[in-house]
């Protein structure tokens, strides 16, 4: 499997997996009353950050601009998610988007809601939950 492809998975695993704890309302407070798209729609803001980090960093024009959802999506069980939103987070390079632009809002807001998730997910009081789902 190519290092683009394995990218690409994580991405949809994410998403699968936020999306899958959504429906036990497993996920922080703000998300529970919000449709399930919302999230989807901020793991795209995570891949789109990541593609124009990655094509910043290597001086070219950006070409891939969708993911293919229909790639495998493993499930993440435990510590498991936070290690892989901890990847994504060190996939987004802000200062290699600063070199071209500045950030927008909800690239700010992306990076936030980031940071948001992983400490949820890594709190003990998301353990109790893991042991349910």
């Amino acid at each position: 499997m190519t290092d683009s492809v394995a990218i690409e998975n994580l991405f949809n695993s994410v998403e699968r997996e936020l999306v899958r704890r959504w429906a036990y309302h497993h996920v922080p407070q703000v998300f529970i009353n919000r449709p399930v798209q919302h999230l989807r729609l901020i793991v795209k803001a995570w891949w789109n950050m990541y593609q124009e980090s990655r094509c910043a960093r290597a001086g070219e024009d950006r070409t891939i601009w969708n993911r293919d959802t229909t790639c495998p999506a493993k499930e993440l069980e435990g510590l498991e998610l936070v290690k892989t939103l901890a990847r994504i987070i060190s996939l987004i390079d802000v200062d290699a988007l600063l070199m071209y632009r500045d950030l927008y809002s909800q690239d700010e807001s992306g990076i936030c809601l980031l940071t948001v998730f992983t400490a949820y997910y890594s709190s003990p009081k998301s353990a109790i939950w893991m042991q349910i789902l």
